[in-house]
């Protein structure tokens, strides 16, 4: 038993000194003369210094002995992927003593980095190595960085075709215009429902010039009645008659007196489309002079020549989205304000002036505003 112990006594130290944690401690605490023993023994015990005696090594070279210096110097040469290592050898490779600078500069050549080539360079004036070994280091560092950058890329996958850019650009373009259009056309609407809000009912007999709301009978003129095309009943006026009978004209009466109607271009906002003799009906139309030199005025459809923007504008409407609805109804809430000719015979209210009607506009421009955000976004598509 006493031998047993005796051997555990004389073994505890050598499985001390196993530790790497040990060296590192007696660097880090213990005196500078056991600095020494303790990187010779980390480098004996494991053929390289540990990471942990590393840490504290690589603070203190510069106060240690030159010897130790140059077995630092050696065991530093497997970890020179390590920027801080690489940093020491190269002070390490200009320092005092002749031996420390051969250590630091074997060290170096077995690194295979940038930084050392570049060090190595710097070093070529001075090194006491052959000129020539630096050179074909630096050349071999350099052709292995080579061949690595020179690697070709993955190729990427098939990229969009031709058809799917020119779909998305069409869909892009499609969008806008609706858009735009959807918008333009909110804001007609608005400036619609305004007009008929805000114009005033006049008597015949004291009627203005320009645009106004008159409310009376229609009688014939002269006796000229139309037949309907469909039940052949005479009428005052039906819906398409004015582009048949082009100067077809009638009276509107009210007990202050008369005017006369030229119905082309006119809205008939009517169920049956159908105007009878004495049927009582309001309008809303342009009212001037039927020749200047006479004081007999007519009610009709303001007819001043558009500007060209204008009349682009219209035609896009028109085609885009007024072709879609053939009824009078449905053309009505693609009427131009500043043209506005509407006959109606609900004696109640004008159309477009009751709560529901002005949501519907709203809606239209909340609508609008959605479609501008989905152009928004293809168009990110298109350019990403």
């Amino acid at each position: 038993m006493r031998y047993l112990l005796l051997l555990m006594l004389l073994l505890l130290p050598a499985v001390a000194s196993a530790d790497p944690g040990y060296y590192a401690d007696i660097l880090e605490n213990g005196e500078p003369s056991r600095w020494h023993e303790a990187v010779e023994n980390s480098f004996a015990k494991q053929g390289r210094l540990a990471w942990k005696s590393l840490s504290v090594i690589l603070p203190r070279i510069a106060l240690m002995e030159a010897r130790t210096r140059e077995l630092v110097a050696q065991g530093l040469q497997y970890r020179t992927e390590d920027r801080r290592v690489v940093s020491a050898l190269a002070t390490l490779a200009y320092d005092n003593d002749l031996r420390v600078r051969k250590a630091a500069v074997g060290s170096l050549l077995s690194g295979e980095t940038e930084e050392i080539a570049q060090i190595l360079e710097r070093l070529l004036p001075h090194s006491e190595e052959p000129a020539w070994r630096l050179e074909r280091k630096i050349e071999s560092i350099r052709n292995r960085l080579a061949k690595q950058n020179d690697i070709p890329l993955p190729k990427p996958g098939p990229g969009p075709s031709a058809w799917g850019s020119a779909g998305l650009a069409i869909a892009v373009l499609l969008c806008s215009i609706a858009g735009l259009l959807l918008f333009l056309w909110g804001y007609r609407l608005f400036n619609l429902r305004r007009l008929l809000n805000n114009v005033s009912r006049a008597r015949i007999r004291s009627v203005a010039m320009g645009t106004n709301g008159l409310r009376g009978e229609v009688q014939p003129c002269e006796n000229q009645l139309l037949r309907h095309p469909v039940s052949g009943e005479l009428c005052v006026y039906y819906v398409g008659a004015d582009k048949k009978y082009p100067n077809h004209k009638f009276w509107l009466v009210d007990d202050s007196g008369r005017i006369l109607v030229d119905p082309v271009g006119a809205l008939l906002l009517s169920e049956d489309g159908v105007l009878m003799p004495g049927e009582e009906v309001q309008l809303v139309g342009d009212v001037r002079r039927v020749d200047p030199r006479r004081h007999e005025l007519v009610v009709a459809k303001r007819r001043e020549p558009r500007h060209q923007l204008e009349v682009a504008f219209h035609f896009l409407l028109n085609s885009f989205i007024g072709a879609l609805f053939r009824d009078s109804n449905s053309r009505a809430l693609f009427s131009d304000p500043s043209r506005l000719f509407w006959i109606w015979n609900d004696l109640g209210s004008a159309p477009l002036t009751s709560g529901w009607q002005a949501i519907s506009l709203f809606s239209s421009v909340v609508a609008a505003g959605g479609w501008l955000v989905l152009v928004t976004i293809a168009c990110s598509l298109l350019l990403g």
